[in-house]
């Protein structure tokens, strides 16, 4: 039941922010409109430097008072004729800013009928595919939205983030195309013109580098990590502490996950990176942030060969209560279930077998799958 261990928490995208928005999944930038003045094309990009889930997390951007803007630069772009393309567009935006997503993807979805080819909508719709989790739709109108304009960033770090998060087809290989459209993403905008979105990107990039499950696995735990440090350069605790605080839960957790070198030492350099990412993920503000970075804390510490084997236990112990007041079977099941297993298997080898049964037994709450080998190390506890 080991391979509960932990788990990745996502960029949250927005500084000085605490809770995320409805719609952001695991980095993905949300894309503006075009507008043409003069006979020259600008691009306006919306608040992709918001932060999770993590999910997930896990994902969440709020534009706030960006629908105007893209409203006008519709007006630029299709003149100012009220088409259904356009109504339909701004009807699709503002749903999205109130949280109804699936309203939001039919908006889209009638405006593209209108604009079979524009690249603005294309991309819009594919995020929106990928915040309600629709990977494969995702894929299809990103890759369209990149036909239709290939210089547009947004799509290429959307794309990415849709073929890491693929379900079907080859993992190795879905995450071998991530890291081929982050790259690009990161290509077609620089670090001196777009930090923000620069630096963003190089958390997904890393976040695919981490997740690779062939070839040098030490190789790429450490591209994923030179592309965290990368980002800090950015995303300093002063002027972005929640995408700070992401980047340090995911340096925690590469350096958990390096068994080259002195194992002990990458173990107390990612607690040390997830005691600094608490500083900033706090329950009331990013609660299922925090519950990833304490669930990662105590699988260090599970890990950790210490002098002090029984303290290092306790630790352990008390960061899966912690992650287990925000994870509940209804709010986060497999969060749930991963947390459940760890603190019973941390309860068994401290020997109180009774609340490790316990814990285990709750498992099949959310692991409805895995009856057989939850009811089987239960039995053998017992």
């Amino acid at each position: 039941l080991r391979d509960f261990a932990g788990a990745v928490v996502p960029d949250c995208g927005g500084h000085r922010r605490c809770r995320p928005g409805p719609a952001q999944r695991a980095g993905t930038l949300i894309p503006t409109a075009r507008a043409k003045v003069a006979h020259r094309q600008s691009r306006l990009r919306t608040g992709s430097d918001r932060q999770m889930r993590t999910r997930g997390r896990w994902r969440w951007v709020v534009l706030g008072g960006v629908a105007v803007m893209i409203v006008s630069a519709l007006g630029c772009a299709w003149g100012q004729d009220e088409d259904q393309a356009v109504v339909q567009f701004n009807r699709g935006v503002e749903l999205y800013e109130s949280g109804q997503l699936e309203q939001a993807r039919a908006a889209f979805q009638a405006a593209l009928q209108e604009r079979p080819d524009d690249a603005t909508i294309l991309c819009w719709l594919g995020s929106v595919d990928l915040a309600l989790g629709d990977t494969e739709a995702a894929i299809q109108h990103l890759t369209r939205a990149i036909e239709q304009d290939p210089d547009y960033a947004v799509s290429y770090n959307n794309l990415g983030n849709a073929y890491r998060e693929l379900p079907i087809g080859d993992r190795e290989e879905n995450l071998q195309r991530a890291i081929a459209c982050h790259t690009d993403a990161l290509r077609h905008r620089p670090r001196e013109t777009h930090p923000w979105l620069h630096a963003r990107t190089l958390v997904a990039l890393g976040q695919d580098h981490a997740a690779l499950p062939a070839g040098d696995r030490a190789a790429n735990l450490h591209r994923a990590l030179s592309c965290y440090e990368q980002a800090l350069d950015v995303y300093t605790a002063q002027d972005a502490p929640l995408n700070y605080a992401t980047v340090q839960a995911n340096m925690g957790y590469a350096y958990a996950a390096l068994e080259t070198g002195d194992r002990s030492v990458n173990l107390q350099r990612a607690m040390a990176c997830y005691d600094e990412a608490l500083r900033f993920f706090i329950p009331e503000c990013d609660p299922f942030g925090y519950a990833a970075v304490q669930l990662n804390l105590g699988a260090a510490y599970y890990d950790l060969d210490a002098v002090d084997r029984e303290a290092a236990l306790g630790l352990a112990i008390e960061a899966y209560r912690q992650a287990l007041t925000v994870y509940t079977p209804d709010a986060a099941p497999q969060r749930y279930a991963m947390a459940c297993n760890n603190l019973g298997n941390a309860l068994a080898r401290q020997g109180r077998l009774d609340e490790a049964i316990a814990h285990l037994s709750l498992i099949h709450i959310s692991e409805p799958t895995r009856p057989l080998y939850i009811s089987y190390a239960v039995f053998c506890l017992q």
